[in-house]
């Protein structure tokens, strides 16, 4: 026999179980509606003609990313450190720098082949980034020669000016 007092506890109980019942049959498997496939997800049909669910194709984007400042400046060398206004310029790895004289080459190695000239003691502009102190790892990686002094400008590029090799 149920008390008055377990009424409430009753109904609980039923309403729970109602749920749990009725719950799968809310979350039962219909059709997708009709969909239009695009570049970056294929839908295929079943044998039944109902829509599948989609299945994505993954999209690999490589993107390069640069120091994007700008500094200006008089290229030179100080105690065999290549500065820019008072700026010792580390070279990432992906830069190729060579000199021949007074002309400096940098060739830019992700895969463009960009390629600028600098003449030393000239005005120039260059884009990069100030990253403050570099540890002596970060020195060594950005091919900083001992003992050149900060701040530091990392050299992330040259200017149309200075192009002689456009982007493939």
């Amino acid at each position: 026999m149920i008390r008055k007092n377990q009424i409430p506890w009753v109904i609980a109980a039923g309403l729970l179980v109602l749920a749990v019942i009725l719950l799968p049959a809310g979350c039962a498997v219909t059709p997708a509606p009709q969909q239009t496939a695009t570049s970056s997800a294929r839908v295929s049909q079943s044998s039944t003609g109902e829509l599948a669910t989609p299945t994505m194709t993954p999209e690999i984007i490589i993107l390069t990313t640069r120091l994007a400042a700008r500094a200006v400046g008089k290229l030179n060398e100080i105690d065999g450190c290549l500065r820019i206004d008072g700026l010792t310029i580390a070279w990432p790895p992906e830069f190729v720098v060579t000199r021949d004289g007074e002309i400096l080459r940098v060739v830019g190695l992700w895969g463009k082949g960009e390629t600028w000239e600098f003449r030393m003691g000239q005005t120039i502009t260059i884009g990069g980034g100030h990253p403050g102190g570099l540890t002596e790892g970060e020195r060594e990686q950005l091919r900083v020669p001992a003992g050149c002094p900060g701040p530091y400008w990392v050299f992330g590029g040259g200017t149309e000016e200075n192009l002689i090799q456009p982007a493939k």
